[in-house]
């Protein structure tokens, strides 16, 4: 009997462990709540992530993540809709403010013929903004309304999805012209079938049609998009069998502005479209209008005039350089949206051109002289040591001729092995990125960086692509609810804009509660050298720890302030170069350091 106690204790007691191995396994992943009904909220609540004022109309998020259709109402005020699966995941009413609060990353899923911000009525406009992240992804449309919608300093991430935003005050015959504005925003829109569409009271054929038949002042209500200080990059694909168009922005009866911004756009259509219904004898006005824009090298804006028998429409659109736009219509007008055609005069489909890779740069073959390469290299390589590492030579202030954008970096950084190699152009003095590993945290410091005006904080798992955390105006960080005693690694960026500044170096730190730990000390042997020119010295560095350290990367690594004075080899390893004084800096994989001060003679 005592044996079989004994044997059922221990079959117990590996259950119950088992189960808590995979409790800590799905905590790993984010976890997920049902839509929420804010039509049935009454008065003010607040749950994990997310909260709702209905007297001010506020909502805000703060790093929730919600996957509709897949679970039930994960809160809701009507009995009646605690069973029910929700097809839109917030239902907002006219004058709704949406704070998305700075420095968290929310996950929105509406899959299966779900929006995620919609409004179907009409009134004041709303308002989403705070600094934080939306990533989305979508069955039918991310953001769909009746209203005007404003986004200010949000970053939003989009991929295989529908249709990113449409504005459309014609469903139900708004009497207002509506305005989309994105207002110092980062939209990152990938492989979706549509882009951004203002479709206005006159919006498909048969309206058209009326409108133009009627001239009723409620048939020519506008929808028109502006896009200022922003980042905007989208690729739009082909989704076969749906007559859809499948551009990046697509205006109809309306207007663009841009000013201050960056448009990356790639679409299986045009890219840009725009045009606009008048009533005969109306002013013309230019329908895009570019304030302080540069276009990518090839384009051009070309635009017509084109008169009907009682309006005339005016188009423009991106077309290929040295190509010009030409359309004409019969007298009797007809016009309508048929697919891979921007207007169709009922007898010939009239397609624009459209921009496949819009910003593609042609290499330019390199002008230096030959001759002086083959003197040097071979003189450089008698004097190295074959077995010696290469000097490590961080990016200087003159190799940035060309800004880099935060959306080419993000892209850089997202596919880079960060467990293996550093992220091209990073440099360790910029910031000197310092990581420091608690019980399921770790806490993230930096150095400011001059004319920045935010940071860009990207992590993950050790072995596991990085993605972006969080977005701060500060220069720390604390990453939370981390599982214990496992290996993390993170990146920042300094950004000002829609550019990247500088780059950090990446650091890899431990939670605590593990058998393994991080570097807790880090000291050099001796803290400034004098080298004569062409000399070498060799930098001596020793870390202390507590606890074994797994290294992910060189347990010491080097950078030189200015190479233009000293190298620095991956073994510590300076050689004088020029005149002058620099520092060589040492970190650790956590980013401690230490600053040796070199002075060539």
């Amino acid at each position: 009997m005592r044996k079989l106690r004994r044997l059922s204790m221990l079959m117990t007691t590996l259950f119950v462990m088992s189960l808590l191995s995979v409790q800590k396994t799905q905590a790993e992943e984010p976890e997920y709540i049902g839509p929420i009904d804010i039509p049935s909220i009454t008065s003010y609540v607040e749950r994990d992530g997310w909260s709702y004022d209905p007297e001010t109309k506020t909502l805000t998020l703060a790093g929730v993540n919600i996957d509709a259709w897949t679970k039930y109402y994960s809160y809701t005020e009507n009995p009646s809709h605690e069973k029910a699966r929700a097809g839109d995941m917030f239902e907002l009413q006219p004058g709704t403010t949406v704070i998305v609060k700075e420095g968290t990353v929310n996950n929105l899923v509406a899959k299966y013929g779900g929006d995620t911000f919609v409004c179907r009525s009409e009134g004041d406009p709303i308002t989403i903004k705070g600094g934080g992240t939306l990533n989305l992804q979508n069955d039918e449309i991310a953001i769909y309304s009746q209203v005007d919608m404003n986004f200010e300093n949000v970053t939003i991430n989009m991929t295989e999805a529908d249709i990113f935003a449409m504005l459309y005050p014609g469903a139900n015959k708004v009497n207002k012209d509506l305005v989309l504005t994105f207002d110092h925003c980062h939209l990152n829109i990938d492989n979706c079938t549509g882009g951004i569409f203002n479709y206005g009271t006159c919006g498909r054929g048969s309206e058209i049609n009326a409108a133009l038949n009627s001239m009723a002042e409620n048939d020519m209500k506008t929808a028109s998009l502006v896009i200022r200080d922003s980042y905007v990059k989208m690729k739009v694909k082909l989704d076969e069998g749906n007559e859809r168009n499948h551009n990046a922005i697509l205006v109809r009866n309306g207007f663009l502005e841009i000013e201050n911004s960056t448009l990356d756009l790639n679409s299986y259509h045009e890219a840009i479209g725009v045009w606009k219904t008048y009533k005969t004898g109306d002013a013309e006005e230019n329908l895009i209008r570019l304030k302080d824009v540069k276009l990518p090298e090839g384009v051009e804006i070309s635009s017509d005039v084109i008169t009907a028998e009682k309006a005339f429409i005016k188009a423009e659109t991106f077309v290929a350089k040295g190509e010009k736009l030409k359309l004409s219509f019969d007298k009797k007008g007809g016009f309508d949206m048929g697919a891979g055609a921007l207007f169709n005069n009922g007898k010939k489909a009239l397609t624009m051109t459209w921009l496949r890779d819009p910003f593609e740069v042609k290499k330019e073959d390199p002008k230096e002289d030959p001759k002086e390469e083959k003197k040097e290299e071979p003189k450089e390589e008698k004097k190295e040591d074959p077995k010696e590492e290469q000097p490590q030579n961080p990016p200087s202030d003159t190799d940035k001729e060309t800004a880099i954008s935060i959306e080419e970096m993000t892209n850089t950084i997202l596919t880079a092995d960060t467990d293996k190699d550093d992220i091209k152009g990073s440099r360790f003095s910029a910031l000197c990125l310092k990581a420091k590993g608690g019980k399921k945290k770790i806490t993230l410091t930096w150095k400011k960086v001059k004319d920045a005006d935010g940071y860009i904080i990207f992590g993950s798992k050790c072995g596991k692509k990085m993605k972006q955390i969080a977005k701060v105006t500060g220069n720390k960080y604390v990453a939370k609810k981390l599982k214990k005693g496992t290996y993390y690694k993170y990146t920042v960026l300094a950004v000002k804009g829609q550019e990247v500044l500088e780059t950090a170096k990446t650091v890899h730190c431990i939670t605590e509660g593990g058998k393994k730990g991080n570097p807790l000390k880090l000291s050099c042997k001796k803290s400034k050298f004098s080298i004569k020119k062409g000399k070498t010295a060799k930098i001596k560095a020793s870390v202390k720890t507590k606890k074994k350290v797994n290294y992910h990367t060189a347990k010491f690594r080097y950078e030189s302030s200015d190479v233009s004075i000293a190298t620095v080899t991956k073994k510590g390893k300076v050689k004088a170069v020029a005149a002058g004084s620099c520092n060589i800096y040492v970190y650790a994989q956590n980013g401690l350091f230490k600053k040796v001060k070199i002075t060539v003679k």
